[in-house]
């Protein structure tokens, strides 16, 4: 079973959240996956830091051992088509979450909550920015 990253998870890690690195050093590499999409928001958020060029080297190491997988038409199809079932559903997510879980796959599980041995608290959410409260949906 591969695990497809998303961004929330991705910044946990790089914050040296214990619980979240130990529970991604527990898997081999080429079971841990990210979007495109997800390499994209991180740069992004690299980018717009206090501190670009730390950021971006923290990035850089650790992005190197991962597989990036690219957005691809099946992908684009698949986004379509979940993203008119939520918003039919009334329970829209929003755009850029819709894109990264299009690419959720049978053997390719997305990873985008931290289970609940493993979650944050309220104050470690809000310390890294990543209350619902506090976050913009992109």
């Amino acid at each position: 079973m591969k695990f497809l990253l998303d961004t929330n998870i991705c910044i946990y890690a790089l914050k040296q959240h214990a619980a979240v690195l130990g529970h991604l050093l527990s898997r081999s590499r080429s079971e841990i996956v990210l979007s495109v999409i997800t390499e994209a928001e991180l740069r992004t958020g690299a980018a717009k830091s206090s501190s670009p060029a730390k950021t971006t080297r923290l990035l850089e190491n650790f992005l190197r051992p991962l597989t990036i997988v690219e957005f691809t038409s099946e992908d684009a199809l698949a986004y379509a088509h979940l993203r008119s079932k939520v918003e039919r559903a009334g329970t829209p997510i929003g755009p850029v979450d819709t894109l990264i879980a299009a690419q959720a796959r049978p053997g390719l599980k997305q990873a985008a909550r931290v289970p609940p041995d493993l979650r944050p608290s309220r104050r470690d959410l809000d310390a890294l920015g990543a209350c619902p409260s506090n976050r913009r949906r992109g």
